[in-house]
């Protein structure tokens, strides 16, 4: 996020997204409801259930995802500028949630336990630096820095990059039990 005024979401492409993510969750989730009764060793049946977990945990990315675009579009609608501080501290927000994410992203696609073990970390850090920045930004607000509207836009932001780091720190957690299901 650089200035209020770059971005710019359309709400028919928010639909779009929001559907086909939930088009998807129903295929796959419906898919591995079909392969289920014929699984039958307890080692493969806890490996599917982690499958089903991380259907609903790739839903939530997808609808935070959302969620932030259209704050962002808000911010733009209503001509809302953040301060410079606040800007920064979405941008370490940003890159921290980016590095989570690449390794959430690693973890699951080629099963890499490595990767998830990097992940849990990020989480803490990212709950401690949005705890900080939630505390900056009250004392901006006590001093008049910035406008009540913004700030709400603003916390809703962050509420929404700490659950996606959440959301990674699950599917950390998920992919080290598929490859580890004993």
């Amino acid at each position: 996020v650089r200035t209020c005024s770059r971005m710019s979401v359309q709400v028919n492409y928010e639909i779009l997204v929001i559907g086909n993510i939930d088009m998807l969750t129903d295929k796959v989730d419906n898919y591995l409801v079909s392969v289920s009764p014929h699984i039958t060793e307890d080692r493969f049946m806890r490996i599917l259930t982690q499958y089903h977990k991380l259907v609903s945990e790739f839903e939530h990315l997808g609808d935070y995802a959302v969620h932030i675009a259209e704050s962002a579009k808000d911010l733009n609608d209503e001509k809302i500028e953040l301060t410079s501080t606040a800007l920064k501290e979405l941008s370490l927000v940003r890159l921290l949630l980016n590095s989570t994410m690449d390794y959430a992203k690693r973890a699951f696609e080629k099963r890499d336990t490595d990767a998830a073990s990097h992940i849990e970390p990020l989480e803490g850090v990212m709950n401690d630096l949005c705890n900080t920045i939630h505390d900056n930004h009250l004392k901006r607000l006590r001093e008049g820095n910035c406008s009540v509207r913004g700030g709400i836009i603003f916390l809703e932001i962050l509420t929404n990059a700490g659950r996606v780091s959440d959301t990674c720190s699950n599917v950390g957690i998920a992919t080290v039990i598929r490859v580890h299901p004993e």
